[in-house]
């Protein structure tokens, strides 16, 4: 069973007054969907340190922090933690022209409170009314246009609001029908109009992923129903879907263009009375509450924010990297939600990194600039900066993401990875190899085991039915491969691979009948033989492991080896004395889960030992836990307290070796960690995340994770 990013194994009704189908038009209209000297007020939510610093924020946003000129709102939130709300620059310029280069008089300084025009960035919150109608059960996803309006054109038999909401409806942008001369404002009502009078679409419904504006308007009363069923249940208390010419909104920013060397105020154009698809005005503080109410059941139950936060597919199953309201990708290989908002005077980015419960909002009232790479800029420097001097990246040319690895020695380390990739240095770290293995380019490397400069054993996880469950073996320093296992089976997966010794190793599967299958070689690898089941106990529902890291398999000495399990109700340990032949099982006492349970093991004698787990969709928090067994595996207990969790780096765990302390590092999506006293306290080093570790001696390892990224540790351990 894979960890993120990879496979997983497996209200309140509506009081407004209003019919169904007006109901409908609230969410709905929705029938396209678009993208589409610094201030004090409000500035740091606290200390910064690390590697996001002011310093650095100060520079990032020099160009909006003159009090001359439109400026920005950023805010960066970690871990449910407010990191920083700061304003720069001015909200309205003052008069109504005024020259960029001069000093002019601003008359309002932006703070956290201040409110913008989200444009596009406002489709999250259309998509959430939608969905919170599906959830009362007034509207269908699969309900057709031809359903909603009856009058609608034929063609919107086949478009349905997923459709909409995907961006692949095939629908023409309303904004295509409004002559640039126009001066009247269009209306929700208008763009609905616009697509009852016109006979043809772009593409077939499903066809194709076409950013429209058109499946995102909205109708009356859309402003009260956010208002009522999201902007005040969670204390949005100055957001607004506004129009011109409604009462004043509370500390309105204002949008400017430059031409030359002048601002001139541009807020409003004839398409920005169209609310559901760019006409909500809020502030970064407002937007954290919203953003920290994803998280959790306030608005929408998961299962459904889940769904929004998943990529739409077109009819031929390509996906359009779309939710609901939300573009999805990986950035830096971790799992990313994202959206800009454009509009005349105004560029806008939210980043959210779920898994990191990291988000980065930028904000701006002028017509240029990039916040996306403005915010990705704070993405990076915040997590995938380090700050300690003895991790040293490698020169490694490749983006390929890597779970597995394996140092013999300080000198000689081989990393498995997706794509078919190893890589493989000789000489510390001062150059790299990136190998591919014939014939498997699509394959995962999951499992690696060096010996030395030469001799290595790979192995792909699966899925086995996809011919991708394979073990690959060479001596020649990846000069040749030569494939020495290969299974078919349905539901196999390979999840470890480990040896006691250059000629025997084990590594095991997914369960297929009720038991996990193991594998084991006397040959160095050549050859692979099938454990007797019957020696093998069973699962528990659900049960299976977690190829996060080749680190939830584990061998000590010459015929001891555990294996950690996840997915069931209960994390458990199997575990052998005699090289894989016969198994026992203990329970742990630790909670699993779809995506929790332990993903590392290791120990330091026959007796001793350490596991670290906790739930890969939270990797930092109150799910990480550390247990410690003085019997061999068969009995366990935590280690140390809640004050002292392996905070966010359970993904991988790995002995040092040679270390006159057993002493343990642990790595995950918080970076890494070291404990010398069986998990009851850590000492944390960077904060990179990666997954794949080895330390072959206490002052040289390394760690290897997303986008090809690999670093070496220089300093001696604790």
């Amino acid at each position: 069973m894979t960890a993120a990013p990879a496979r997983n194994r497996p209200s309140q009704r509506l009081s407004l007054r209003t019919s169904r189908a007006a109901i409908r038009i609230a969410a709905l209209t929705i029938i396209a969907l678009t993208m589409a000297a610094r201030s004090t007020h409000g500035a740091l939510a606290g200390a910064l340190t690390g590697p996001l610093t002011t310093a650095f924020l100060d520079s990032l946003f020099s160009a909006y922090r003159t009090p001359n000129g439109p400026g920005a709102a950023v805010l960066v939130a970690l871990d449910g933690q407010l990191l920083v709300h700061s304003g720069y620059g001015s909200s309205d310029l003052a008069p109504n022209t005024t020259n960029a280069t001069t000093n002019a008089t601003a008359n309002t300084t932006i703070t956290s409170r201040s409110n913008f025009r989200l444009a596009s960035m406002t489709k999250q919150f259309t998509a959430a009314a939608t969905l919170l109608l599906v959830n009362d059960g007034k509207l269908r996803l699969d309900e057709s246009l031809t359903d909603i309006w009856p009058d609608f054109p034929a063609y919107g038999k086949s478009i349905t609001v997923k459709h909409l909401l995907h961006h692949t409806s095939g629908l023409r942008d309303y904004e295509d029908f409004v002559p640039d001369s126009q001066t009247r404002q269009v209306s929700d009502a208008d763009a609905l109009t616009f697509m009852k009078h016109t006979d043809s679409v772009l593409s077939p419904a499903g066809a194709t992923y076409h950013y429209s504006n058109t499946g995102y308007g909205s109708g009356i009363p859309f402003d009260q129903f956010l208002k009522q069923r999201i902007f005040t249940p969670l204390g949005m208390s100055t957001t607004i879907a506004y129009r011109q010419g409604d009462p004043a909104l509370t500390n309105r920013v204002f949008g400017h263009s430059r031409t030359g060397t002048t601002w001139t105020r541009t807020d409003q154009s004839n398409t920005s009375a169209v609310l559901g698809d760019g006409g909500i005005y809020s502030s970064i503080d407002d937007l954290y509450r919203w953003d920290q109410a994803l998280y959790t059941d306030a608005i929408l139950p998961q299962a459904i924010l889940k769904e929004a936060f998943t990529s739409g597919s077109t009819t031929d199953r390509k996906r359009t990297g779309y939710g609901y309201g939300w573009l999805t990708d990986s950035y830096r290989g971790v799992p990313r939600l994202y959206h800009t908002g454009s509009s005349i005077g105004f560029r806008n980015a939210i980043i959210r990194i779920p898994a990191l419960k990291a988000t980065v909002i930028v904000l701006t009232n002028r017509n240029e600039g990039e916040p996306i790479k403005l915010a990705e800029q704070i993405v990076d420097q915040l997590l995938f900066t380090t700050n300690a001097t003895p991790w040293t990246a490698q020169p490694v040319r490749s983006t390929s993401s890597c779970r597995s690895m394996s140092a013999p020695t300080p000198s000689v380390a081989w990393v498995g990875c997706t794509g078919g990739k190893v890589f493989r240095t000789i000489d510390g770290g001062t150059t790299w190899q990136v190998d591919s293995v014939p014939g498997a380019a699509r394959l995962d490397f999951r499992g690696i085991t060096a010996f030395d400069a030469n001799t290595a054993v790979v192995a792909s996880a699966g899925p086995a039915e996809q011919g991708q469950a394979r073990i690959y073996r060479t001596t020649d320093g990846a000069k040749s491969w030569q494939l020495t296992f290969s299974d078919s089976t349905t539901g196999i997966f390979l999840d470890g691979l480990a040896f006691w010794d250059a000629q025997h190793g084990v590594t095991f599967s997914d369960p297929i009948d009720n038991k996990l299958v193991i594998l084991t070689t006397a040959d160095g690898g050549k050859s692979w033989q099938r454990s007797n089941p019957a020696n093998i106990p069973p699962i528990i529902d659900k049960e299976a492991a977690f190829a996060a890291s080749n680190t939830q398999l584990t061998t000590q000495g010459t015929s001891n080896a555990w294996i950690a399990t996840g997915g069931g109700k209960e994390a458990r340990v199997f575990r052998t004395t005699d090289r894989g032949r016969s198994w026992t099982v203990a329970g742990t006492g630790m909670p699993g889960g779809a995506s929790a349970g332990l993903f590392g093991i290791a120990f330091s004698d026959p007796l001793n030992g350490l596991a670290v787990g906790g739930d890969y969709n939270i990797p930092r928090g109150i799910t990480d836990f550390a247990i410690r067994t003085t019997d061999g595996g068969l009995t366990w207990k935590p280690a140390g307290d809640a004050l002292h969790r392996p905070d966010g780096v359970t993904q991988g765990l790995a002995l040092v070796r040679g270390a006159r302390t057993p002493t343990f590092v642990a790595t995950g999506g918080w970076g890494t960690a070291f404990t010398t006293d069986f998990g009851a306290s850590w000492q944390h080093g960077d904060t990179l995340t990666s997954w794949a570790v080895s330390f072959p001696a206490p002052d040289a390892g390394w760690v290897a994770g997303p986008r090809g990224r690999v670093s070496k540790y220089s300093r001696g351990t604790p």
